[in-house]
């Protein structure tokens, strides 16, 4: 069981850094000499292990502080940044439009 956790925890991390990379799937494999068909399986793993639990585990890699920001990842296409001074209303609003609170 510890081995699988140890694998679970490599591939959140080489998910996170696939999502701030920028690149494609296969030029991601590419540049770290792993297999499309092996990261596709872990991202397909992981993301069933997250809508089985109804929650997702934050870790380091899904909080990006630049400045005095913080980026709040909402989907691969969607993210939120809230820099100090933020209006707290407006922030309420933006949530709710996307639906993310019900």
């Amino acid at each position: 069981m510890q081995r699988k956790d140890n694998k679970s925890v490599l591939w959140q991390r080489r998910r996170a850094q696939y999502r701030e990379s920028g690149l494609s799937r296969r030029a991601f494999c590419e540049k770290h000499h792993l297999k499309l068909s092996t990261l596709d399986y872990w991202f397909c793993r992981l993301g069933k292990q997250e809508r089985e639990h109804g929650l997702v585990e934050l870790d380091r890699t899904s909080i990006v502080l630049q400045e005095p920001c913080l980026i709040v990842r909402i989907s691969q296409n969607c993210r939120i940044e809230v820099r100090k001074g933020f209006d707290p209303q407006l922030l309420a609003e933006v949530i709710q439009a996307l639906g993310v609170v019900q």
